[in-house]
């Protein structure tokens, strides 16, 4: 139990990091499909010397107020 809330209270830093932890996995496919659901964003050909937007994952361990998870 304490090994699996040390995982849990040190979120990852990158993708890489977080996949490698069971304990992520399932909330990043459930946040995937949520995206693909709605349809967030769509892929289309990168105009001639147009920039682009990326997009990052951010993982946060969120707490109640009572400190626990």
């Amino acid at each position: 139990m304490a090994l699996m809330t040390e995982l849990i209270e040190s979120g990852p830093s990158t993708f890489e990091e977080a996949v490698e932890k069971p304990v992520w996995v399932d909330p990043i496919l459930e946040e995937y499909e949520s995206i693909v659901k709605i349809s967030v964003w769509e892929v289309v050909p990168r105009p001639a010397n147009k920039s682009i937007v990326d997009s990052r994952w951010n993982f946060k361990v969120k707490h109640v107020e009572n400190g626990s998870i």
